[in-house]
């Protein structure tokens, strides 16, 4: 794994790739609300807070143009208080999850609908993904980015029916065109436009994000397993010690 990261590492050296994250404020009540049925709306929102840090911590060292893109827009000076600067910070677009995945694809290409032949300096690659899956690292990312070197879209699946990371070599915006995105068709509905429109793609292994309690209980036996070869990071144990106070209130051990 070590010798992949670091060949991975010298690869990315001659390509220019954009890495995105999606990413919303932590104000209780409006994140993790699956998860917050079980640990209460504070304690979820401190969760999905430190995912947002540990995951922009976690892959700073990937070699790529990073952008969170965050919202709602009024959240930006908390963002800009908590993220690392070289992390480029840009506002989510309007309308559903689509219309802003699509948009943050097309800024990245420099595409327009209005001027599509614009001659800028596109990438060669942009992935987008989310702050629910902090188990991302940066092996993974540096696996998706390789595998746009052989196909035009990578997408890795979660266990739910939608995917945790999404990349392509040009802005192919009709993905995020008529997918219902609170269904679990979304992965298996993307990938038959892909195969309808003869669009070439990889796929990463099965991962998920962390929205409930079974997840945040799978996120915890993989931090657990970290653990023992290694220490976990300050942010980690923190992580940690939060997702173990969750567990205990959802067992009614302690209230929030």
């Amino acid at each position: 794994m070590e010798f992949q990261v670091r060949l991975g590492l010298f690869m990315n050296v001659f390509r220019r790739n954009v890495l995105g994250v999606f990413a919303k404020h932590w104000q209780p009540g409006t994140v993790k609300t699956r998860l917050a049925a079980s640990i209460g709306d504070e304690l979820a929102a401190q969760i999905h807070h430190k995912f947002v840090l540990l995951i922009t911590q976690s892959l700073d060292s990937v070699n790529a143009e990073k952008r969170l893109a965050f919202c709602p827009s009024e959240s930006e000076p908390s963002f800009r208080d908590a993220i690392a600067d070289s992390w480029q910070l840009e506002k989510q677009s309007d309308g559903d999850l689509g219309d802003r995945m699509s948009s943050f694809f097309r800024s990245a290409f420099h595409a327009s609908r209005d001027e599509p032949t614009l001659k800028y300096a596109s990438p060669d690659a942009a992935i987008l993904i989310g702050s629910d899956s902090p188990w991302l690292t940066t092996a993974h990312i540096h696996d998706a980015f390789d595998a746009l070197e052989r196909a035009e879209v990578v997408i890795g699946p979660c266990k739910d029916g939608g995917y945790y990371l999404i990349g392509m070599r040009q802005w192919i915006g009709q993905l995020f065109v008529g997918i219902d995105w609170s269904s679990k068709r979304v992965f298996p509905d993307t990938i038959e436009r892909l195969q309808l429109d003869e669009i070439t793609y990889e796929m990463l292994p099965l991962g998920y994000d962390v929205d409930d309690l079974d997840d945040l209980m799978k996120y915890r036996e993989s931090l657990e397993s970290k653990r023992n070869p290694v220490r976990l990071s300050p942010l980690e144990e923190n992580v940690l010690e939060l997702i173990e106070t969750g567990l205990q209130v959802s067992s009614g051990k302690v209230k929030t």
